[in-house]
């Protein structure tokens, strides 16, 4: 999940070279629709930031570790950190535009730390979308 709607927006779509109404639509979905959803947590969690240089030097990981496309390093820093029991997550920047927030996170008890507050369909005048599109920048038809 992404700390910004238009992250998200980005981290999905930004592999497309021009973006079309026809990216929101997906017959896997239950209404065929792509949505962007806001959450809030439930509880407090303990999120380990990959953007602190400390927390890099002490994980051993360079940033291009962080923020590079190779899986399988990703999925091993993800498990370094998980193997501890320390953290409920982990949160970097974006490949696409540094500024932009992730996180993904993870529950030993299988229970879900966010309530869904809102769920708003994508379409391409969505503020997200369009903010998105002009940072990367992605012509839209």
């Amino acid at each position: 999940m992404s700390e910004t709607p238009q992250g998200a927006v980005g981290e999905v779509f930004g592999d497309l070279a021009t973006w079309t109404e026809a990216m929101f639509t997906t017959p896997w979905l239950p209404n065929g629709q792509r949505a962007l959803a806001t959450c809030e947590t439930t509880r407090d969690l303990r999120v380990l930031d990959l953007d602190d240089s400390h927390v890099l030097a002490r994980l051993n990981v360079r940033p291009t570790d962080v923020v590079g496309r190779d899986r399988e390093r990703s999925r091993e820093v993800a498990l370094q950190v998980w193997s501890t029991g320390d953290w409920d997550g982990l949160r970097w920047w974006s490949w696409w535009r540094p500024a932009w927030r992730n996180q993904v996170l993870w529950s030993p008890e299988m229970t879900w730390p966010l309530d869904t507050v809102d769920v708003t369909a994508l379409k391409l005048d969505h503020p997200a979308v369009q903010t998105a599109a002009s940072v990367l920048p992605r012509p839209r038809e």
